[in-house]
């Protein structure tokens, strides 16, 4: 009887498998003779990288660039790239070796956040105790929503040219309004302007550093408005020189009145007098 255990095993290879095998080999006798098997598994010790959206998980960041490195190996100094799904893997690494897996370009609509990874590969190839290794960086990009309304009229801003501008007076998009929530990806946090085209007036937005889509709302007074604000205070002013000639002339009605019933009642005190000097 003997005990198979893995001893030796090429470079790049790891032996997740250690347990050893019990094998017991008999004398050959007359006859056909089955050779026992054993079957003992390795794989390649692998680093897998899955550069991934920060808001959205299911969307995978296509060319990342991140360089491998190491201390103890000066001849390492190799470059990869995440393909169309974010994916990357990372093989031909040695037994008993610390790495640094440093990112060193990312596409341009992703805030640089400098990604460094150092891992191990021990004395049987593994990483943390596995043959393949997954690292998935997480990738922030600014994502805002903007939707804009007449104020007066309270109808979205339908056929309106909209821009953000930066601090520094530069228009960083435009887009014609259609009535539904704009989507901007890629804009760099801070305060912006948004302004939109024949309409003098303008919103501050803040724009934050965050995984989260933002949303701003605004309120315009559109050239339209104006009319109906125009006309709402013609109306206005009509309807209070309506009202002052109302109250003029019922003003008036009630002094008349006074003024009739006093004359009355001054002729009847006076009628009243001449009787009262008849009888006397």
């Amino acid at each position: 009887d003997y005990v198979l255990v893995p001893a030796v095993l090429p470079e790049g290879y790891a032996a997740p498998d250690r347990e050893s095998r019990e094998i017991t080999l008999k004398a050959r006798e007359e006859g056909e003779y089955h050779a026992p098997k054993m079957t003992m598994e390795s794989g390649l010790t692998t680093v897998v990288i899955n550069a991934t959206d920060e808001t959205y998980d299911t969307n995978k960041v296509r060319g990342v660039k991140y360089k491998l490195s190491s201390l103890s190996d000066s001849t390492e100094n190799r470059i990869f790239e995440t393909n169309a799904i974010g994916y990357v893997a990372i093989e031909g690494l040695k037994k008993d070796t610390v790495y640094t897996l440093e990112e060193v370009s990312i596409p341009d609509k992703y805030l640089d956040r400098s990604h460094t990874y150092s891992f191990k590969v021990d004395e049987i190839g593994l990483i943390s105790e596995t043959d393949v290794y997954e690292i998935v960086p997480l990738y922030r990009m600014i994502r805002i929503e903007i939707s804009a309304m007449d104020r007066v009229l309270l109808r979205p801003m339908k056929g309106y040219q909209l821009s953000i501008i930066n601090d520094k007076g530069q228009t960083i998009t435009s887009w014609t309004y259609d009535g539904n929530k704009h989507l901007i990806e890629s804009i760099e946090p801070g305060i912006y302007t948004l302004k939109a085209e024949g309409i003098n007036q303008t919103f501050s937005i803040g724009i934050e550093d965050t995984k989260h889509v933002q949303t701003f709302s605004v309120g315009f007074v559109t050239p339209q408005s104006k009319v109906v604000l125009s006309l709402i205070g013609l109306l206005l002013v009509l309807g209070i020189m309506v009202l002052m000639y109302l109250i003029v002339k019922i003003h008036r009605r009630k002094v008349y009145e006074r003024e009739v019933k006093g004359v009355s009642d001054h002729e009847g005190t006076r009628h009243r007098y001449k009787k009262n000097k008849k009888v006397e």
